[in-house]
């Protein structure tokens, strides 16, 4: 660990870990959904999804490298991240726009929740960097889900 002024690094860190694990595991997933969606909507969704594991490959790297700048290794193998994950794998195969829709909006939602309390935990460790990388990927989990709400019935 490097001498940053963080007491609490290490408990930063397991956070940290838990959610770049989870990042994974939620972008693998909306790639399945990419490659494998057919509906009457194909054209929208397949950009739309495109756009959200785009995303979610740059969130996962912005909280590898804030591991890194606390002074820590990055877990980097798919066994460690579902491991470590709150958000499941999807070993189901289907092409149904509406199940994809529904299960990634439970997936954002559950890490909104987390997110969420990881930040409260942060707070109590006064580590004003990572309070800021989280406020920023909770503004934008919620916006997507805002999303996938607006998407599931149409």
């Amino acid at each position: 660990m490097t001498n940053i002024g963080l007491e609490h690094s290490d408990k930063v860190v397991k956070l940290l870990e838990i959610l770049l694990a989870s990042e994974s595991v939620h972008s693998l997933k909306i790639r399945k959904y990419h490659r494998n969606i057919e509906t009457m909507k194909f054209k929208e969704l397949h950009v739309h999804f495109e756009e959200l594991y785009t995303a979610s490959y740059t969130r996962a790297d912005e909280i590898a490298e804030r591991i890194r700048t606390i002074g820590s290794l990055v877990p980097a193998t798919y066994q460690e991240f579902l491991e470590k994950s709150f958000i499941e794998e999807d070993d189901e195969m289907t092409t149904n726009a509406t199940d994809m829709i529904t299960r990634l909006l439970e997936d954002k939602e559950e890490i909104i929740r987390e997110v969420r309390k990881m930040l409260e935990e942060i707070w109590d460790y006064n580590d004003i960097g990572t309070e800021d990388l989280l406020t920023g990927i909770l503004s934008v989990y919620e916006k997507d889900a805002w999303m996938l709400r607006s998407m599931k019935d149409s």
